[in-house]
């Protein structure tokens, strides 16, 4: 007789909340809310009329059916991934979703992304990019470059590259910037972009500025705030050394003499289940080398 089975889905709630006895870390795992952990193992209990847990204020332990459901449902999903996975390994390309901050695609990783196809024409690459991606690696990415400080639970991370800040401007506003004398970019509006609204206070708490300036204009990416800045519009901050190569081939300068650490730094993000994954490890070790190889690094004496 032929039974309708649960959705994956609730089967999988139920078999992270079961692994870690803990609906906060199964949510954690899957990447929702627990709230949406407990209603999916609230509607697998209903459909099959059985309990599977018993709740125990904010504890949940399994009850004697729900031990015995755990064990062959925790074997079904590892045929599952193995069996997905051989296919993908035998038969499929490799396929890598990348997630990255628009400026670190177009400055740093595109540009070097030929010679990774040259020697791994097997696997492909695909970018996402999104100017809201801080601290947040999304379900349907593989690897993911995030700002941060290298804590994401349940994610594994490498540091890729401290940065440090500093303000540019167009040669008009440089030459009446003092090198020594930050205060007079209160002279000035400043440029902030919405994926380091915090710059300028970074910035500005390292240089014991009293930060008053003339005005304030928004923008949605560093590209669309080093372009106002070129055109007069403001003195932007530069995030070194992701932003040198652009700078270098406009006609905006540094101004003061000194950068400051940034607290936070480009980590590469990914699940520890997919670091197994052929691709994801010989992309992710390639692109460490490059990092290494390279020296991408503030030039020496700033």
């Amino acid at each position: 007789m032929n039974r309708r089975l649960p959705s994956l889905s609730l089967l999988r709630a139920f078999e992270r909340a079961a692994h870690h006895s803990s609906v906060k870390l199964a949510a954690n795992d899957l990447y929702v809310t627990p709230g949406a952990v407990s209603q999916k193992i609230k509607q697998l209990e209903q459909e099959l009329g059985i309990p599977l847990f018993r709740r125990e204020g904010r504890s949940i332990r399994l009850t004697a059916a729900g031990k015995g459901y755990y064990r062959d449902v925790a074997r079904a999903f590892a045929r599952l991934e193995t069996g997905t996975q051989r296919l993908q390994d035998q038969f499929g390309a490799q396929v890598l979703r990348l997630h990255l901050l628009p400026f670190f695609a177009s400055a740093i990783l595109i540009p070097r992304l030929p010679a990774f196809q040259a020697a791994h024409p097997d696997i492909e690459v695909r970018i996402e990019s999104s100017f809201g991606l801080t601290g947040e690696h999304p379900e349907g990415a593989d690897l993911s470059v995030i700002l941060g400080n290298g804590d994401w639970p349940g994610l594994k991370s490498n540091r890729l590259l401290d940065i440090h800040l500093q303000p540019v401007a167009c040669p008009e506003i440089a030459a009446t910037i003092r090198p020594d004398h930050p205060e007079d970019i209160n002279q000035h509006t400043i440029v902030r972009f919405t994926s380091r609204l915090d710059a300028w206070e970074q910035w500005t708490r390292q240089s014991a500025l009293d930060f008053a300036p003339q005005g304030q204009f928004g923008v949605d990416s560093m590209f669309s705030a080093l372009t106002a800045a070129e055109q007069g519009l403001g003195v932007a901050m530069a995030v070194r050394p992701v932003t040198d190569e652009k700078i270098q081939q406009s006609s905006l300068q540094y101004v003061l003499n000194h950068s400051v650490p940034a607290i936070d730094s480009y980590y590469l993000v990914y699940r520890a289940s997919d670091a197994v994954r052929p691709g994801v490890a010989i992309f992710r070790d390639w692109l460490m080398e490059q990092f290494v190889a390279e020296n991408l690094t503030l030039p020496s004496g700033e």
